[in-house]
């Protein structure tokens, strides 16, 4: 049986990532304005202490998930074959997860306004111990790839 290549996820899931991100950054600058606000009526060291903190973890974190989306697709892939379902993500501290076809007992489809945008599902693989979760492939896919997943994995399990 020839091997097969692991998967990148879409493309397209690097704009999502992008806007969760920038999503990330509104939030942590509305946390930051109103630390600033009660600054003005209440301790005003710890609160402007308290809002450059936030400020500065909000630019730091947020910098550096967009200086990383690509570099963070690179290593998100996945492999679907008849023995088993590989996943691997990570960009600093990579995991490669393998599990066997057998163990996997539901597929969960999600699709919040983000992904809905770009056309994108997530998709959950459960097993008795755990759920493991591809953070987005096209819609028109994944209910081929739910299919194929669960024919594999009750083929896989009354051959045992």
């Amino acid at each position: 049986m020839p091997t097969q290549a692991a998967k990148h996820l879409p493309k397209t899931i690097k704009t999502i990532w992008i806007w969760t991100s920038l999503i990330g950054l509104t939030v942590g600058l509305l946390l930051a304005g109103g630390t600033w606000l009660l600054s003005r009526w209440f301790a005003p060291t710890f609160w402007h202490m308290t809002t450059i903190a936030i400020l500065i973890l909000t630019l730091l974190i947020v910098s550096t998930e967009l200086a990383l989306v690509t570099y963070r697709w690179q290593f998100n892939t996945y492999l679907v074959n008849p023995r088993q379902f590989e996943l691997h993500d990570g960009y600093f501290f990579r995991k490669q997860t393998v599990i066997p076809i057998a163990q996997i007992q539901n597929i969960k489809l999600e699709q919040g306004p983000l992904l809905r945008l770009k056309h994108l599902q997530a998709v959950t693989l459960v097993t008795a111990a755990s759920s493991h979760k591809i953070a987005g492939i096209p819609a028109a896919e994944s209910e081929q790839f739910k299919s194929l997943v669960m024919a594999l994995a009750q083929e896989a399990r009354t051959d045992d």
